[in-house]
């Protein structure tokens, strides 16, 4: 969308995305002052905007002629593409988060039950041999542990869940 005012906001041209977009720039003849609706998107500050279902950067440059605003250009950028890429960017993230965390609780709980069952036969009397082998599957599902749970931080960061407490110690 492209469209050029004069200093009073009098229509000189348009584009035809901005025609099409604007249906009260059909009637409107060059020098003509812009309607209320079209002088507010000259002057609103906000540069994102949507009109109907589309969403628009807009950029407003100034005509100078010798240090003197002559007019007003409005550009209109849609955007619309990369709005809707960023909303399914957004869903996808909190869809990772929500399945990580849930598998992470999932595995979290047989993994306990191993590590606590590998230390109770810990506990019995065994060969070496033997012992060593549950050392080993305490040690492995250690880690695995240690690794579920920083995947379950790295989820309750994401979320904006994990609180962060101040204690000196």
């Amino acid at each position: 969308v492209f469209m050029i005012v004069d200093s009073t906001y009098g229509y000189l041209d348009a584009n035809k995305f901005a025609k099409e977009q604007f249906e009260e720039l059909a009637d409107i003849h060059k020098g003509e002052k812009l309607s209320g609706r079209l002088i507010d998107l000259f002057l609103s500050e906000k540069t994102e905007m949507v009109i109907g279902e589309r969403h628009y950067e807009k950029f407003i440059k100034e005509l100078t002629v010798k240090d003197k605003v002559r007019g007003y250009c409005l550009i209109m950028l849609n955007v619309t593409k990369r709005y809707n890429m960023m909303e399914e960017l957004k869903e996808a993230k909190e869809s990772k988060s929500n399945f990580l965390s849930n598998m992470s609780h999932e595995i979290r709980t047989p993994m306990n039950a191993i590590v606590g069952m590998t230390e109770i036969l810990l506990r019995s009397d065994l060969s070496d041999q033997d012992r060593g082998y549950l050392m080993n599957i305490k040690n492995s599902g250690a880690s695995l542990l240690t690794i579920i749970n920083d995947i379950l931080d790295f989820s309750k960061i994401e979320s904006g869940k994990l609180e962060i407490i101040e204690e000196e110690y």
